[in-house]
């Protein structure tokens, strides 16, 4: 068996007729391909959504405009937003890079002597929260496309 082929057992019972079988079914490359398109989508999905959460009006420029995200100031923060599938294909990796990233999503103290307080204003969860059932809808079809 090649390094990259897995094993996938399917044991079945019936009970009435007294069938019983266990089949064994090579899984090759396919179903790492599988799991790569699926996690490749996924990113791109939530990758799109967060940079949307990020596209409304600046806190700064105008407060209590109501948007519960950050808002646009000078795109970095959502210019910043990629999606990379691992080297191994079985993750994904979804987020910004900028270093003020986390104290948007999470809150927290910020300035000289943490003056200044900054509200959580999630932005990637909301963007995963959406695309939940989609990921795992998407997941699912293709590795059994996968195992066929």
């Amino acid at each position: 068996m090649d390094s990259g082929e897995r094993i996938l057992l399917d044991f079945t019972v019936t009970l009435g007729t007294r069938v019983e079988s266990l089949q064994v079914i090579k899984i090759g490359e396919n179903i790492d391909r599988a799991i790569r398109r699926a996690l490749t989508k996924a990113g791109a999905w939530v990758e799109r959504q967060a940079k949307k959460n990020l596209s409304g009006p600046s806190h700064t420029r105008f407060p209590g405009n109501g948007n519960p995200y950050p808002g646009v100031l000078t795109g970095r923060l959502r210019a910043s937003v990629t999606s990379q599938v691992g080297e191994d294909g079985m993750s994904v990796r979804i987020g910004p890079n900028t270093v003020y990233a986390a104290i948007q999503e999470f809150g927290g103290t910020a300035g000289r002597g943490g003056s200044a307080v900054i509200p959580a204003r999630p932005y990637m969860w909301p963007a995963f929260e959406v695309n939940h059932d989609r990921i795992v809808y998407t997941l699912r079809e293709e590795i059994m496309r996968g195992v066929a």
